[in-house]
C-alpha cells in the first residue's frame, strides 16, 4: 500500500509528515493536506505484525512518558491505532451502504466495498486531488508581501482537519445532497475556519486562500457525489470522523477535531476504541478540556 500512497502524494512528499512523526506540521509541501493519514491508512492495510510492533512502542512510551502533554500524544496515538485496527479488521467486509448505488458507467460495481477501500477514497478526492487542484492557483490569492511558502506551512497548522470537521457538522443536519452542496454550506464552511480555535496559527491564510480550499474541496465532493459514492449517513459521518483524526496533527490538542471526531468515534457502536484506551483518553485529554475555557467558534 505504501508504493500507492507515494504516487498520491508524490515521491518528494515528506515521509515523517505522511506518516505523522510527532504532533505538529508545517509541512510545505503538502500544505497539511497529506499530513497523517497516509501513514495510518498503510498501518490499516498491512500486515498486523507491523501494527502489534506500533502498538508495543506506544505502550512502552506510555509506561515511561512523565510529561502530561506526552502522555496525551501517546494515548491519543493508541486511539488512532485502535481505529486502524478496526480498519483492518473490517477490511474484507463489503459496506453495502457506501458501494450499492456506485457504478462503473456500465452496470459493474465500482465503489467501495470496505470501510478501508472507502476512506481511501474519501481521502484521495477531498485531500490528496483537492491539494493538487489548489496548487497552481495559490500564489494569486497570497496575501501582498507574503511568501507563498509561508502560507503553505500555516496551511498545514489544522487547515484540513478542521475542514473536514466543518463538513462533518454539515453532514449530520443535511436532508440530502444538495442541500449539502449549497452555497449556505459553503459559506458556513468558510465561517466555521475562520472561526477555529486554531486560527491564530494561520494569520497569513487570508479568506481569498480559503475562498480557493473550499471551492476545490466543494468540487471534490460534488464529483464523489456525480459518482454516486455517498457522503450522507451514519458510515459517511464515521469515515469523515476517522479522516479527520488521521490528518489532525494533535487531535489531543485540537478542540473541534476532539469535540466532533474523537469524541463521537469513542462512543461508536462498533466499539472500535478499546474501553482501556478510551478511559486513558478521557482521564487525561477530556479533563483537560473541562479545566479550561476554549476559545471555540462553531
Amino acid at each position: 500500500m505504501s508504493s500507492g500512497w507515494l504516487a498520491v502524494a508524490g515521491s518528494n512528499h515528506n515521509g515523517a509528515c505522511a506518516n505523522a512523526v510527532g504532533h505538529a506540521c508545517r509541512c510545505s509541501g503538502c500544505g497539511g493536506a497529506l499530513h497523517g493519514w497516509q501513514g495510518w491508512l498503510d498501518l490499516a492495510g498491512g500486515d498486523p505484525e507491523t501494527r502489534r510492533a506500533r502498538r508495543k512502542d506506544l505502550e512502552d512510551k506510555n509506561a515511561e512518558a512523565r510529561e502530561p502533554k506526552t502522555r496525551r500524544q501517546v494515548v491519543m496515538d493508541l486511539a488512532r491505532l485502535d481505529v486502524a485496527e478496526f480498519l483492518a479488521r473490517t477490511s474484507q467486509r463489503e459496506v453495502v451502504d457506501h458501494s450499492a448505488d456506485a457504478t462503473d458507467g456500465a452496470g459493474g460495481q465500482a465503489g467501495p466495498t470496505s470501510e478501508l477501500d472507502y476512506l481511501v477514497l474519501l481521502a484521495r478526492r477531498t485531500m490528496a486531488d483537492t491539494w493538487r487542484e489548489v496548487v497552481p492557483e495559490l500564489e494569486r490569492v497570497v496575501p501582498a508581501g507574503v511568501a507563498v511558502g509561508e502560507v503553505r506551512r500555516e496551511m498545514a497548522t489544522h487547515l484540513w482537519c478542521d475542514l473536514l470537521i466543518a463538513l462533518v457538522q454539515l453532514v449530520q443536519d443535511a436532508h440530502d445532497a444538495l442541500g449539502l452542496l449549497s452555497e449556505k454550506s459553503k459559506i458556513a464552511t468558510k465561517r466555521i475556519l475562520l472561526m477555529s480555535s486554531k486560527r491564530g496559527l494561520r494569520r497569513h491564510v487570508a479568506e481569498g486562500v480559503v475562498d480557493l480550499v473550499v471551492g476545490k474541496f466543494w468540487l471534490a465532493l460534488r464529483g464523489l457525489i456525480v459518482a454516486k459514492i455517498p457522503i450522507l449517513g451514519p458510515a459517511g459521518l464515521r469515515a469523515l470522523r476517522m479522516l479527520a483524526m488521521f490528518s489532525c496533527p494533535a487531535p489531543e490538542a485540537h478542540y473541534e477535531v476532539y469535540e466532533h471526531a474523537v469524541v463521537p468515534l469513542m462512543k461508536d457502536v462498533h466499539g472500535m476504541i478499546s474501553e482501556e484506551v478510551k478511559a486513558q483518553v478521557v482521564a487525561l485529554v477530556s479533563e483537560r478540556w473541562r479545566r479550561h475555557t476554549i476559545a471555540y467558534g462553531g
